[in-house]
């Protein structure tokens, strides 16, 4: 993106094999912006401004004066509303509909699965029982207060005031 120019020339690439090949494709792609948008002698100015760190999901939204991303994300919809909520933050009139949005999972290394319990002989047996909980689509690992981990699946449920469907948290 060009500093001044972010709207007219914001590019975003993701989901590349290496962060060389990511870097390019942004700045052919600023350029391109810049070209499109009548900055010509700005295309020069193109710079990458910044990286996911991780895999996960990407957006972005422009508003007047700039533009605001958000990358790393478990989920494209936290992803779309936190882009929108730092945009509102900070700039006027941001696009609230049809923001830019990618999943970006190639080229980072994959994380060891973690170690799970797969029967509940560790499971605490005691009357009030506490755990934590971390999902991904509905597939979560349950970790009790003695350390216990377990892998369970939870079935989506249809919201009919959101019209989408959600997990449900697991219960311990």
């Amino acid at each position: 993106m060009v500093d001044g120019q972010a709207k007219e020339t914001f590019h975003s690439a993701y989901d590349f094999d290496t962060q060389k090949a990511a870097d390019h494709r942004a700045l052919e792609g600023c350029q391109e912006s810049a070209r499109r948008s009548g900055y010509p002698n700005l295309a020069k100015k193109c710079v990458v401004v910044t990286r996911g760190k991780g895999p996960g999901y990407g957006a972005a939204t422009c508003g007047d004066g700039g533009c605001a991303w958000t990358t790393g994300y478990a989920d494209l919809q936290e992803a779309v509303d936190a882009a929108y909520d730092r945009c509102a933050s900070t700039y006027k009139s941001c696009q609230s509909e049809g923001i830019t949005n990618w999943e970006d999972f190639a080229g980072f290394r994959k994380k060891s699965p973690e170690k799970v319990v797969v029967n509940e002989s560790c499971r605490p047996h005691s009357t009030r029982v506490v755990c934590q909980s971390r999902c991904a689509n509905g597939d979560c690992i349950l970790t009790y207060q003695n350390g216990c981990k377990i892998h369970v699946t939870v079935q989506p449920n249809f919201n009919s005031f959101t019209n989408q469907w959600e997990y449900p948290a697991p219960s311990c």
